[in-house]
């Protein structure tokens, strides 16, 4: 998970994995550290890797690729730039077969249209067409598929769900 934040979505996720199968990232030791300890007891059985990192090379996982990548609510808080090299830097951590979702809150009232929007420092709005550019760029595909959880009251409005996955390469 890149961006575990507090490890909400995380100690879900945990209940599926056999031991050791889960890995995390935030860029926030304060709110992993209450993460952990809402949550101690299911990482005590679980034994995930937690790290806090600040970089988006995803150089810290050491070659390990998995099944599924999951980001929420994180690129709303990083400029375009960062976003790019986070995507890019994400096949480090895919196979073939791998899925990367993540969410986005794309432009929307009278920013429609929109590629990008600034709202301040600390949040943006993205449109699918800038995820779809920088997907093109490294060699992923990208679609939304925000209707599969259209169902959950807290995702009805704003917030978006687009899956990446590596393209196809011909030899």
């Amino acid at each position: 998970e890149y961006g575990a934040g507090m490890l909400r979505s995380a100690h879900h996720f945990m209940g599926y994995l056999d031991a050791g199968n889960y890995s995390a990232n935030d860029a926030s030791g304060e709110r992993l550290k209450i993460g952990k300890d809402l949550f101690a007891e299911r990482i005590a059985e679980k034994r995930p890797t937690i790290i806090v990192n600040r970089d988006n090379t995803l150089d810290w996982l050491g070659g390990r690729t998995f099944d599924f990548l999951w980001c929420h609510a994180v690129f709303g808080h990083m400029p375009p730039k960062d976003v790019e090299d986070t995507i890019a830097n994400i096949r480090k951590a895919m196979h073939p077969g791998s899925v990367f979702l993540f969410s986005y809150d794309p432009p929307q009232g009278r920013d429609a249209g929109r590629r990008i929007v600034e709202e301040d420092a600390r949040n943006w709005q993205q449109s699918l067409s800038f995820y779809r550019e920088i997907a093109d760029r490294h060699g992923y595909s990208v679609e939304d598929v925000s209707e599969i959880v259209r169902h959950y009251p807290s995702w009805r409005e704003r917030i978006h769900l687009a899956r990446m996955i590596l393209r196809e390469t011909r030899s």
